[in-house]
């Protein structure tokens, strides 16, 4: 049953950095759902627009796309 969730996971995967970067109040709007359901609701968004390092060259955390 959904009254027994205690914790919701979204993930949007951006294909382009615009809408990555649109993407950034969607973090704020996860916060007020918390808020309001008691719920622990997480976002967190992917970049897959292609202008990252490929997944050989990454050395870091901050260089895997995420936010």
């Amino acid at each position: 049953m959904t009254e027994q969730v205690d914790y919701g996971f979204f993930v949007l995967i951006c294909y382009t950095e615009e809408i990555y970067e649109k993407a950034k109040s969607l973090h704020h709007k996860a916060e007020e759902l918390s808020q309001k359901y008691n719920r622990k609701i997480q976002f967190e968004r992917i970049d897959a627009s292609g202008t990252l390092d490929s997944a050989s060259k990454i050395r870091a955390e901050k260089d895997m796309g995420f936010n």
